[in-house]
């Protein structure tokens, strides 16, 4: 999803990421989505990136203590 063509998907992709990152643990979340989801700050459709901004709140807690990445 977060690599589809369809800005639509990506952005449902990146609301996912937020929505699971209160449920999955960190090693599930960065193994499995993480690289994903940061490629998507740079997407190219600004709805997208808008919500990324909005998904952060919930991902950087998540993330920020992981010393692996």
């Amino acid at each position: 999803m977060g690599e589809s063509c369809a800005y639509s998907m990506r952005k449902l992709f990146v609301f996912f990421c937020a929505e699971g990152a209160e449920c999955f643990s960190r090693q599930f979340f960065t193994d499995n989505f993480y690289k994903t989801f940061v490629e998507l700050a740079d997407d190219p459709v600004p709805a997208v990136r808008l919500e990324y901004s909005k998904a952060l709140l919930s991902v950087v807690p998540l993330v920020e203590t992981n010393t692996q990445l």
